[in-house]
């Protein structure tokens, strides 16, 4: 999936490159370059859009990578250093994009060629947001007979480790599982931790097998199972572990969506920046988050004997009347008004008055980032 936009706002062009795969940017880009780079006087501003991901400046050491990408951003990187740093913009989608941007600099040896980075976790969200619009959930049920839900469609280091300790505690009968073993994942070294006999990376299958998860615009990975309804709470193990870079995706907003309690395994510093960022508040009554600002390997440990060990060994009565509470209820509606309010509530700038009309005509103003950049001050 991918598109390069021409749009032009008050005289000042954007030339915006929005590819979910940074390889596929990068051949847009190379093959486009003259149209900034021979320019003499009216020089666009570049835009490389790549929100849909967030994993460029994951660190080797400390889980899987996108090899791919991250050879296609050093190229992206390299061309773009023969033009004009205060008209380059990336957006993507890592809270901590600055800083690992920088320390991605100055590991490579690299000058900054970018001007502004751009945190954009609006990508991901709004098509979940979109999707939820058109296929709202179904009720969970009055009574759910299941302690937990775990989704796993990609293969990864973090969620085999998870799995396995479901296994390993007997933790996978009180609870719906799946493992779809999709990507390319599945066949690297990185996945020969010791599994459980009983699970061994079988196929687990809850709605979707991986072939109908990836048909291309049937967004079958955006919708909720059926189980989904009978689980108490969502252990989401989202797409990076990691203690530098900050990822959320789909992964949970549908937990949020689904009025589901969640607990993520996945980056440090999650919950409070769903907290501060989205003023998504945590469910307390339920979970432990000192893990949430520990590095992984204490994070997992915490989640584990701080969390699951209490949770997924109490009467799953009991647990009902946690989830069912007034209390809890009425949080979970709150979390979910406030995700589908995000965009709603953001304050008018005078600099959004009055713009041209070229390019995209009276929808200028949809163009949700043309409207970032131009609050930014390009």
């Amino acid at each position: 999936m991918g598109a390069l936009s021409l749009i032009e706002s008050d005289n000042q062009q954007y030339l915006i490159y929005t590819y979910s795969n940074l390889e596929e940017c990068w051949e847009a880009l190379e093959k486009t370059k003259h149209l900034f780079l021979s320019l003499r006087g009216g020089e666009p501003i570049v835009v490389i859009d790549g929100s849909f991901e967030g994993d460029i400046f994951q660190q080797k050491e400390h889980a899987e990578i996108s090899e791919i990408n991250y050879e296609a951003f050093s190229k992206i990187h390299t061309l773009l250093g023969e033009y004009y740093t205060d008209l380059t913009v990336l957006v993507y989608g890592d809270a901590n994009l600055e800083k690992n941007y920088d320390h991605w600099c100055k590991a490579n040896k690299q000058e900054r060629v970018f001007g502004k980075c751009v945190y954009r976790p609006h990508t991901l969200l709004q098509r979940s947001l979109e999707y939820y619009n058109l296929n709202p959930p179904k009720q969970n049920l009055s009574f759910k007979s299941r302690h937990f839900i775990c989704m796993n469609a990609v293969a990864r280091h973090h969620r085999v480790e998870m799995v396995n300790l479901l296994y390993e505690k007997d933790w996978h009968l009180k609870g719906h599982i799946s493992w779809l073993r999709k990507g390319s994942h599945t066949n690297n070294g990185w996945l020969s931790v010791q599994s459980h006999p009983q699970f061994d990376h079988e196929t687990l299958k809850l709605d979707f097998d991986s072939e109908e998860l990836a048909d291309e615009g049937s967004n079958n990975q955006l919708l909720c199972p059926p189980q989904y309804s009978d689980a108490c709470f969502d252990i989401v193990n989202e797409t990076l572990p990691s203690d530098d870079v900050l990822f959320i995706t789909d992964k949970t907003w549908k937990p949020i969506l689904q009025k589901t309690p969640f607990i993520i395994h996945g980056s440090k510093n999650s919950h409070k920046h769903l907290e501060e960022y989205f003023g998504i508040k945590p469910y307390t009554d339920l979970f432990d988050y000192r893990f949430d600002t520990l590095d992984y390997n204490e994070r997992f440990d915490s989640i584990k004997d701080d969390n699951l060990e209490r949770l997924l060994n109490m009467d799953i009565n009991e647990l009902n009347e946690i989830v069912n509470s007034d209390k809890m209820q009425d949080l979970l509606e709150y979390n979910k008004k406030q995700l589908l309010t995000h965009f709603i509530d953001k304050s008018k700038d005078k600099r959004l008055l009055g713009l041209s009309e070229s390019g995209i005509g009276k929808d200028l103003l949809s163009y949700e980032l043309l409207k970032s950049l131009i609050l930014l001050g390009y």
